[in-house]
């Protein structure tokens, strides 16, 4: 019986082009996916604890902000999101997507799992998150 093999240059251009549909086919999928919310996730959690310290230091200075750290708030550059995993995505009538996702929000030694569900949409520059 005669066995087929293919030539080694083939194999890798076959496999080169099987690589190429596979991205475009994931590339036209259209829901952002959890590479593309975490940076958007850890940008919004840090423009919400920076926006809290500004209140604090326009209420009580160095005092107000001493005093939130007191409390255990971190300085906004440590915030780090980590191992986002969607559970469920749905193009709304719209366009935009709702996206039911779990994150680890680590900040120094401290780790807090959040779930929420969030509303995202697709503009010239990439996704965003919208306000909830």
């Amino acid at each position: 019986m005669a066995r087929y093999s293919w030539q080694r240059p083939v194999r890798h251009t076959v496999a080169a082009l099987v690589l190429a549909f596979a991205l475009l086919l994931g590339g036209c999928s259209g829901a952002p996916d959890a590479g593309d919310l975490q940076p958007l996730l850890q940008t919004q959690l840090r423009a919400n604890l920076q926006s809290a310290q500004s209140a604090m230091q326009a209420l009580g200075g160095d005092q107000g902000v001493a005093f939130m750290r007191a409390l255990g708030a971190p300085d906004p550059a440590q915030i780090r999101v980590e191992n986002v995993e969607i559970f469920e995505s749905r193009e709304l009538d719209n366009g935009d997507y709702e996206v039911r996702l779990r994150y680890d929000i680590v900040a120094g030694d401290r780790r807090d799992i959040q779930t929420r569900t969030v509303v995202a949409d697709k503009a010239d520059s990439g996704w965003r998150l919208l306000p909830d």
